[in-house]
């Protein structure tokens, strides 16, 4: 019986220095990867590289229309998703900022939308309570609910939720 615990001791260990071998072997091929100090190296995948132009937004135009936004922006909370949803509304802020704010310039042309942000400044158990109150009371002041996930579970249950497709 010991024989037996060794020799899968062994086995087991064997199989996990192979795996992290196989992980760590293709770290030194560094050969095509853009050095990120270097703008002009960094490139993203757009319809001009592959030849096919997007048109699913062709003809569409909202004229300008705010698009209202209702985002969590808790300050005492560190999971809070509004610098990703909503970001800091100009460039020179860091990759991710900058990507936010490239995507939402490009939504607002896109659509012809203007985007409209509420922040609400709630904690994670409050969420479900202040979006109730909004989806029961008529409320059409936002077209985008967009706020910490743990309160969400109770709300669908009770309906508060439309499916937009």
């Amino acid at each position: 019986m010991i024989t037996m615990k060794k020799w899968l001791s062994a086995a087991l260990a064997s199989l996990t220095l192979l795996s992290s071998a196989a992980l760590f072997a293709g770290c030194g091929d560094t050969a095509d990867v853009p050095d990120p100090k270097d703008t002009d190296a960094v490139t993203t995948s757009s319809s001009d590289e592959t030849g096919e132009v997007d048109h699913r937004f062709d003809g569409v135009d909202y004229n300008d229309r705010e698009f209202r936004i209702y985002t969590s922006a808790n300050s005492a909370e560190i999971s809070t998703s509004n610098p990703l949803i909503e970001g800091t509304g100009k460039t020179g802020g860091g990759l991710v900022s900058d990507a936010v704010f490239a995507r939402n310039v490009t939504v607002e042309e896109l659509l012809g939308v203007k985007l409209v942000f509420t922040q609400c400044d709630l904690t994670y158990s409050g969420v479900a309570a202040d979006i109730r109150k909004l989806t029961q009371s008529g409320n059409h002041d936002y077209e985008l609910v967009i706020n910490d996930i743990y309160g969400y579970s109770e709300l669908i249950i009770e309906g508060n939720f439309r499916n937009v497709l």
